[in-house]
């Protein structure tokens, strides 16, 4: 595909300035000069080969050769557009405000607390972004790569990635500290952006987001009754799920209220962190991208998402608590660089108290999207070649094709076995979250 079909002459020209502005370090005063010297020889895009990955839109590697100073230079981009040739998802995306809240992050959010004087390190920089195209940094031509789908990661990845989470929420919460110090006034992101965060969609309008959960559930239910009947109580199991669902929003609202809330990213899963490795194969940093779902919640939603998404179940056993612990350590060390006492921000004994609180809400969503993620790539193919059989993929032939997978592909069974049982044992022995 050409890029002018994807993206037209004049926004590359507007993309161009802005990564020339960047790249130079130079003001927006300097930025007629810029255009004067630099001509725009050719442009083009290449489809990303596993869009898979990318579950709402299409991603590109946008190219633009051009000439700046009489020198023939090339630029490579990452864009993402909100295409209409998947209907459904389409319309998923709309419902959630996916290409709206990634262009307010990118447009408005980093920008302002770029202008605070936070580096904001731990995400791609941007070029162009409206309602449906984002373009930014080419992370893979920085030697950034993500692992793929469905890793489970080992010590020093989660270490690595649960640092950068940290900064990420410091930020969040330092921004609004110096917001209210400078108005002398409690400066809140609910209350700045009401726009993007208590944005209130009527309820018909979410229906496709909503059949996507129910069928999820229905899909769970089928797998709990396929466990080996002798290892667990399927009909208290299901109706302690069932009951537990039920109240889901009721202990969620109740935690935004009872805990701090933050900026969080809502979809931690491998395919949205992007790994950079030092020469002796180390992990020397990480960023991370696809602010679709980006909401104000307790951190730990976020930690939590991250640790279920992304380990095996006999890794968690071992490390959750560490890790947990690790976070607010690296959180701790950002609050405290900015001349804040943590405890004063968010204390360790309320992080620990929102995770009893929030953990089986967080294993319950979790465990929905990795049922699904955990789907092979060829089926997901396969079924998105007609609008009726991916509806049908996605909602009501959910719960048997997952029914089937764990029948028939060993992986998808071991994981979701240990996935469930992990959620058997939150329901049955802990029930932490109940009010």
């Amino acid at each position: 595909m050409m890029g002018e079909e994807i993206i037209t002459e004049e926004q590359c020209e507007r993309i161009l300035a802005r990564y020339l502005l960047d790249e130079n370090a130079v003001s927006e005063i300097q930025d007629s000069k810029i255009k004067e010297n630099t001509n725009i020889t050719s442009f083009s895009s290449r489809l990303i080969d596993n869009q898979c990955e990318g579950l709402i839109g299409e991603q590109f590697f946008l190219t633009i050769k051009y000439h700046y100073k009489l020198e023939s230079k090339l630029a490579s981009f990452f864009v993402k557009i909100l295409s209409k040739s998947n209907e459904i998802m389409y319309r998923i995306a709309k419902e959630i405000r996916a290409f709206e809240n990634e262009s307010f992050f990118y447009g408005k959010y980093i920008p302002y607390l770029q202008e605070e004087g936070f580096p904001c390190t731990y995400v791609p920089k941007s070029y162009f972004f409206e309602s449906e195209i984002i373009v930014l940094e080419d992370l893979v031509g920085s030697s950034y790569k993500s692992l793929g789908k469905n890793v489970s990661l080992d010590i020093n990845h989660c270490y690595k990635c649960l640092e950068t989470i940290a900064r990420f929420h410091a930020d969040s919460m330092l921004f609004e500290l110096k917001k209210s110090k400078d108005l002398a006034w409690e400066y809140k992101l609910s209350e700045a952006f009401p726009e993007v965060f208590e944005h209130h969609i009527e309820e018909e309008q979410n229906v496709l987001v909503a059949k996507y959960y129910e069928y999820g559930i229905r899909g769970l239910k089928k797998l709990i009754e396929l466990l080996p009947e002798d290892t667990i109580e399927v009909e208290q199991f299901v109706k302690l799920f069932e009951e537990t669902i039920h109240k889901i929003p009721e202990i969620q609202a109740e935690g935004n209220k009872k805990y701090k809330t933050v900026l969080t990213h809502n979809d931690l899963w491998c395919s949205n962190i992007l790994y950079k490795y030092a020469n002796d194969k180390n992990v020397e940093s990480c960023k991370l991208i696809d602010f679709q779902t980006i909401t104000l919640k307790p951190p730990i939603v976020d930690v939590l998402g991250f640790i279920y998404l992304n380990t095996r179940k006999t890794f968690r056993d071992i490390h959750t608590v560490d890790l947990i612990s690790q976070y607010y350590t690296y959180l701790t060390k950002n609050i405290e660089a900015a001349g804040y006492n943590v405890q004063e921000v968010i204390s360790f004994g309320e992080f620990q108290k929102s995770f009893e609180f929030l953990r089986l809400t967080c294993k319950i969503h979790c465990i929905i999207d990795r049922s699904f993620t955990l789907i092979p790539d060829d089926l997901y193919v396969e079924n998105s070649r007609s609008e009726a059989t991916f509806s049908n993929f996605i909602f009501e032939g959910r719960p048997d094709m997952m029914a089937k997978l764990f029948r028939r592909n060993d992986v998808y069974k071991e994981i979701m076995t240990e996935e469930l049982f992990e959620l058997k044992t939150l329901l049955f022995v802990e029930k932490t979250c109940f009010p």
